[in-house]
């Protein structure tokens, strides 16, 4: 075929596949190849026509002719690439793109490709490598800087995230994207003020932007504005139906709020909408004990259901090789997320800083994001101290089973941040829960809850899988902060009035509690009752509690 004649084809192609005429582009590229079996551009056209058509294995034959005959053309190794990858065959497509680029180094089409399929593959860091060689071409390719943004903050580099993302927005200053995942990665940081900016910049450039809407949620929540977090998360759910982590985090802004009742609508949404939701069901738990209707056998039976949902355990666990030598130090190991400033950690510490150093060894597996002077100071009474932040629960496991621990302790059940799901696999021969929840985990591989009794009054074994060890002092031993005044005498004795404090989550002050406490202040002259909690920070939350008080009397 002629030049002139090649020319004209090419164009006819063109214009029939805007005008989506396939099978008639298809036809006529057909009958040129017959006509000309031995031209590569022939061959390349009819692979290019396949892939638009989406007639991926005819492309890829078309495709492989034209490379047999011209195998160092890299446009058709590029074209060979795009179909291998609508097939999600990312090694092959991978192979294909590299081709390109050794052929023709300056293809930026085939690096931007390349680093793409290889993220999507989960090849990370060859991901970056080829986005910083198409930097290396072009500096200001936005869709390279923020994808490396992207992968810095899978890696939970949230800093560096940060960099790639504010160059891509020079760049990209419309896209509605990188302000989200800016906004994002600022959130890990701790910059909420500027997070926040830049996801509502994102919702001004798409306001059915159901990632920002929830991203934005989170920041609120961050910043204790629990009712317009709400509202986000209500808007992520609408905007992307099945939207169960938006459901989910809307529970948690109306339980933050003390709307118990809600929350609890919205988690049971939640698990309804995605049955393998572990934090929603486990959230949905610990609802549960905030609700004054709900027996103790309803709550035990939906433990269950979360254990047989989510914590059978794995078959063929493996022998435990630990010394059994008796006259060793036993290797005693704490999972939890709440190795900081935290509740936890009042009742916590003195195990550390009171144990027998000769007869225990400790390890914390902490799953704390934002390390703390707390942290810092449980760090140093441990052995040894391991980070389980960005861990699968297979990866927490083989950590435990490593440090080969006797005995390991969860301390946050069903509360958040908690691994629980991570034990049903038995990384060490003997497992416990103490101190951070208020009822069974369901697990049937924990063996043992460290309880009291008047946590857990005899009786009470039938709603635990775990068998009950009661203390005989008391569960809890409490560790003021080192901070601390000294303790003074009572001020009643200069006020001349009683002050009742309660300090807690606003969940917990149930409709029942708040008539007994009225009742109780009627009852005494000039009584006063001082409440605390995040959730007064929100002006509405005052005002439904004041309402209720009123109403009580």
């Amino acid at each position: 075929m002629d030049p002139a004649d090649l020319r004209m084809l090419f164009s006819r192609v063109a214009q029939l596949l805007e005008s989506e005429h396939c099978v008639e582009a298809h036809d006529l590229c057909r009958r040129a190849c017959a006509t000309d079996p031995g031209n590569p551009l022939l061959w390349r056209l009819l692979g290019k026509i396949g892939g638009h058509c989406r007639r991926y294995r005819e492309a890829e034959e078309s495709l492989n002719r034209a490379l047999t005959i011209a195998p160092s053309d890299p446009q058709s190794w590029y074209l060979l690439g795009g179909v291998l990858q609508m097939q999600r065959r990312f090694p092959a497509a991978a192979e294909a793109y590299r081709k390109t680029l050794q052929l023709r180094p300056d293809h930026r089409e085939a690096g931007e490709a390349l680093g793409y399929v290889l993220q999507v593959a989960g090849d990370l860091e060859g991901a970056a490598a080829a986005y910083e060689c198409l930097l290396g071409l072009d500096p200001d390719h936005g869709s390279a800087l923020y994808n490396l943004g992207l992968i810095r903050s899978t890696r939970r580099r949230f800093r560096e995230a940060a960099g790639y993302f504010r160059v891509a927005l020079r760049v990209l200053p419309d896209n509605a994207e990188v302000y989200n995942s800016l906004g994002f990665v600022l959130r890990q940081t701790g910059d909420l003020v500027d997070a926040e900016a830049y996801l509502r910049q994102a919702l001004q450039y798409r306001s059915d932007f159901a990632e920002a809407h929830y991203n934005l949620g989170m920041v609120l929540m961050d910043r204790l504005a629990f009712s317009r977090a709400e509202r986000h998360f209500r808007k992520a759910a609408e905007y992307r139906g099945g939207f169960a982590d938006a459901i989910r985090s809307a529970g948690n802004a109306l339980l933050a709020q003390g709307l118990v009742e809600e929350a609890e609508s919205c988690y049971r949404k939640a698990v309804a909408i995605n049955r393998s939701h572990v934090s929603a069901h486990s959230n949905l738990l610990m609802t549960l004990h905030y609700r004054e209707h709900h027996s103790p056998e309803a709550v035990y039976r939906e433990h269950l259901l979360w254990a047989d949902r989510h914590g059978r355990p794995i078959a063929g666990a493996p022998e435990f090789p630990n010394d059994r030598d008796p006259d060793r130090r036993l290797r005693v190991g704490y999972v939890s997320p709440d190795f900081r400033t935290h509740s936890v950690t009042y009742f916590f510490r003195a195990l550390l800083e009171s144990r027998d150093p000769g007869e225990v060894e400790v390890f914390c597996y902490s799953g704390v994001e934002q390390p703390d002077a707390t942290t810092a100071e449980l760090k140093g009474l441990a052995d040894g101290w391991r980070s389980t932040v960005g861990q699968t629960d297979e990866e927490l496991c083989d950590t435990v089973r490593t440090d080969a621990i006797d005995i390991l302790v969860d301390l946050a059940g069903h509360t958040g941040g908690s691994r629980l799901r991570a034990l049903r696999w038995k990384p060490a021969p003997v497992l416990v829960t103490y101190l951070g929840y208020p009822a069974t985990t369901g697990l049937p591989s924990i063996d043992y809850r460290f309880t009291d009794r008047w946590a857990d009054p005899p009786g009470d074994e039938g709603r635990y899988t775990e068998e009950l060890v009661r203390l005989p002092g008391g569960f809890l031993c409490y560790s003021p902060d080192h901070c601390c005044p000294a303790v003074s005498g009572p001020p009643f004795l200069s006020s001349g009035h009683i002050v009742f404090g309660s300090f807690n989550n606003a969940a917990k002050l149930s409709p029942k509690l708040l008539e007994t406490w009225a009742t109780i202040l009627k009852e005494i002259p000039d009584s006063r009752l001082l409440l605390k909690s995040k959730a007064f920070i929100e002006t509405s939350v005052r005002k439904r509690y004041i309402r209720t008080f009123a109403g009580f009397g």
